[in-house]
């Protein structure tokens, strides 16, 4: 959800009892568990991808789309990756956005994502 980016719009659904949503998306599963991996590089600098799918009754072989993005990251030196436990390294903790946009399943189908450096 976005929520209104007026102030008087956003006070006036929030004192009229409304939440003050400008509008949104229903998100489907694998949205919430691209979510989570996604929120778990940027707050921890590393995800368990069998874990994540795991949680969602799902296997790491969901992940197959990013897999040679992700390896590029690897051979390349931004990551530590061994299949399923990939952690950002240190020295490359500022392109941790760059590598979280490997799972936005929406930037490859015309979606947008802020410039990154």
């Amino acid at each position: 959800m976005q929520n209104h980016t007026d102030v008087p719009t956003y006070r006036q659904a929030v004192l009229g009892g409304q939440l003050p949503v400008a509008r949104g998306i229903l998100l489907s599963d694998e949205d919430r568990i691209r979510r989570e991996v996604i929120a778990r590089l940027m707050c921890d600098l590393e995800v368990d991808l069998a874990a994540v799918a795991a949680r969602h009754g799902r296997t790491p072989a969901m992940f197959a789309d990013v897999l040679a993005t992700l390896l590029g990251y690897a051979r390349d030196g931004l990551i530590d990756f061994d299949g399923v436990h990939l952690r950002m390294k240190p020295q490359w903790r500022v392109a941790v956005r760059i590598v979280c946009a490997a799972f936005d399943g929406y930037l490859g189908a015309g979606g947008r994502h802020a410039v990154a450096v």
